[in-house]
Order: structure tokens, then C-alpha cells, then sequence
């Protein structure tokens, strides 16, 4: 007899699989690790279709037990989909029980989660462009000791130039906030996420781009333009760069987003197996033609 029919044999089998396991962890958990086509069976039997009233009836108490539950990593709440997402069971996660989860989660609060972060952080790089475009037409990109008046930095400007700098160091602030916030909840799994990296790449890279703009008392920052405007560019770019990463959440972007990142990993795995090549046959040809190289110049010089 298979695990699936030794389960469902069980008349009870919901209380049981509800019901939180003797080691403290969820049940239902343990079996979207181990036992992930018995989670399928289970999940399937949580979707009830009725032909005479022609709904579908979903049970979600096992994926989601609720607020009140304890039965999670460090007695947090259980959500199945997360346990999916950690150990890849990616099959699972495009069940039908799972797509109605999600749609459910994010028509109660996620379209609102999301718009509201990916507003703010359209307006910061917004301003952040708008405020680099308008100071590079002013600036020029030499050296600290060579001179340049650069006071054109603290020129006397509009009420909405001047509060510019201000905003982009607040929200560069309030972003590293919440990041610091994210660790704290997820801790050493936070630093496994290369997105995190770059957000924090970003806005420290904003905050010393813009630190000096803020605040004349800390122009000594501002060292060599030509670095401090690197730092800048650097911030803009992957301000960009999160921007797409904020559209791949969107259904009719997002899967051309997730392409792209594919084909791009896929082409620097072939280029850098390219620079393998090129380092074996240069190697080779400098071992080969060393002489034939000096004795070409060798016969340049001779002609002259």
C-alpha cells in the first residue's frame, strides 16, 4: 500500500496532518520536504468540484493555518508555500491550491504591499535622476587638486532643488531601515539572496553620492569628483536594475524579466568558458611565434 492511500485510509486525516508533529514542526511541512507527490494527493484532496453547482470549493488550512498558529520555524506561523520555496519543490508550487492561495493573498493585501513600495521607490529614482541630470550639467569631472570651482555645487538654487537632496537621503534612510529589518527576521538567510546585496550596494552608494549635497558642513566627502560620481552612477544603475526586479512581480512583464536574467546567466557561462579558450590558445601562440614577433621588428627596425 502506498503512503497516499495508507493516509487517506484515515478518516481523520486533515485533524492529523493539522495537528502539530511530537519535534514541534508542522506535519504538512514534513511532507512537502520528504514526501512532496504525497503533499500533491493531499493538496488535490483539498480542492473539492462540485458538478451540479458547478463551483470549486478550496481548503487552505493546511498550506495556511492562520495567524494563531505556532507549528513554523521558531513557533511563526506556517505557510506551506514558503517550506515550497525553501527546498525547491517547484512542481507544488504551480498547483492549482497554491495558485488560488496567492491570488487570495494578494487581492486581501499584496497588490496593496506592493504598489505602495514600488510607488516610493519610483519616486526616489526619480529624484535621484532628476537631480544627477540637472548637477552634471554644472560639474566638471577633474581632479580635487587641479583647481575646479566647484562651489557651483551650493549655487543658490529653486526651494524644490534645494529639498531634493534632502528626500533621496530620506528614502535611501528609510530603505536601509526596512533591509535592516529584513535581517533581523530572516537572519543568515538574508545574505543568501544576491538581491539584498544589491539594494544595500545602492543605497549606500546613494547616501555617500548625496551626503555632501545635504549637508555644506560635509563637503569634505566629496574628495575627487570624478569618484564621487562614479559612487553615483553606480547607485543609478542598479536603481534601474531593482526597478526591473520590481516588474517581474507583474504578470505580463514578469515572465519576459525572468527570461532575460536566464539568458543572461546563460551567456556569462558561455563567455566565461570563451576565456578559457582564449587564454589556451594565447598562451600556445606566445609559446609558438615568441621569436617570430622579435624577428619582425627586428626587420622594421633594420629597414628604417
Amino acid at each position: 500500500m502506498s503512503c497516499e492511500s495508507l493516509l487517506f485510509s484515515v478518516p481523520r486525516w486533515r485533524e492529523i496532518l493539522s495537528a502539530k508533529s511530537p519535534d514541534g514542526q508542522n506535519r504538512m511541512g514534513k511532507l512537502i520536504q520528504r514526501f512532496p507527490d504525497a503533499a500533491k494527493c493531499v493538496m488535490d484532496r483539498c480542492i473539492q468540484r462540485s458538478l451540479n453547482k458547478r463551483s470549486i470549493a478550496y481548503d487552505f488550512r493546511l498550506l495556511d493555518p492562520g495567524p494563531d498558529d505556532q507549528s513554523g520555524p521558531n513557533e511563526e506561523p506556517f505557510f506551506g508555500l514558503m517550506v515550497m520555496v525553501s527546498y525547491k519543490q517547484k512542481d507544488l508550487l504551480v498547483h492549482d491550491l497554491c495558485r488560488k492561495l496567492l491570488k487570495i493573498k494578494w487581492r486581501s493585501y499584496g497588490w496593496f504591499v506592493y504598489w505602495t513600495n514600488l510607488a516610493i521607490f519610483s519616486l526616489y529614482l526619480f529624484l535621484m535622476t532628476f537631480f544627477m541630470l540637472d548637477k552634471r550639467r554644472k560639474v566638471v569631472l577633474k581632479r580635487r587638486h587641479d583647481k575646479v570651482d566647484d562651489d557651483d555645487m551650493f549655487e543658490q538654487k529653486e526651494a524644490f532643488q534645494k529639498i531634493v537632496p534632502y528626500l533621496i537621503l530620506v528614502f535611501a534612510l528609510l530603505h536601509l531601515a526596512k533591509e535592516l529589518y529584513q535581517i533581523c527576521l530572516q537572519r543568515a538567510a538574508y545574505f543568501k539572496e544576491w538581491t539584498n546585496i544589491l539594494e544595500w550596494v545602492l543605497y549606500v552608494s546613494t547616501i555617500i553620492f548625496i551626503l555632501p549635497y545635504a549637508s555644506s558642513g560635509l563637503s569634505s566627502l566629496r574628495g575627487d569628483p570624478r569618484v564621487t560620481w562614479q559612487i553615483g552612477a553606480v547607485a543609478v544603475f542598479l536603481g534601474y536594475c531593482n526597478l526591473i526586479l520590481f516588474a517581474q512581480t507583474l504578470d505580463h512583464v514578469g515572465i519576459y524579466v525572468t527570461m532575460f536574467f536566464q539568458v543572461a546567466m546563460t551567456v556569462l557561462k558561455t563567455i566565461s568558458l570563451f576565456m578559457l579558450f582564449a587564454v589556451a590558445f594565447s598562451v600556445v601562440f606566445y609559446i609558438l611565434f615568441r621569436e617570430q614577433v622579435k624577428h619582425c621588428f627586428v626587420c622594421r627596425t633594420s629597414k628604417v
